[in-house]
């Protein structure tokens, strides 16, 4: 049959036309190249030097903020028993 009695010829071969017709979906790839690799580990170590970096800061900055509140309630302590220390001193001279 020639394409005149109605038939037309594939622009492509059968087998061309069958392949890509499983492939719809792409290629498949069982092992990813070396660089996506390298990137998502590299990516990865940077989230989480980031993460641990920024829990040390919070975590020292809660230890500095504690440290400020301990240091001002011992020095109103401190003011407390000096005027203790002082009243008592006067009340044993005043006797």
């Amino acid at each position: 049959m020639s394409n005149i009695e109605g038939q037309h010829s594939p622009l492509f071969r059968r087998e061309a036309t069958a392949s890509s017709g499983r492939q719809w979906l792409g290629t498949i790839h069982l092992a990813q190249p070396l660089s996506s690799w390298l990137i998502s580990g590299l990516a990865f170590v940077i989230l989480l030097a980031f993460i641990t970096e920024t829990e040390r800061r919070l975590r020292l900055a809660q230890n500095e903020e504690h440290k400020a509140v301990l240091t001002q309630r011992l020095q109103s302590l401190n003011a407390e028993a000096n005027q203790l220390a002082q009243m008592e001193i006067q009340r044993r001279w005043n006797m």
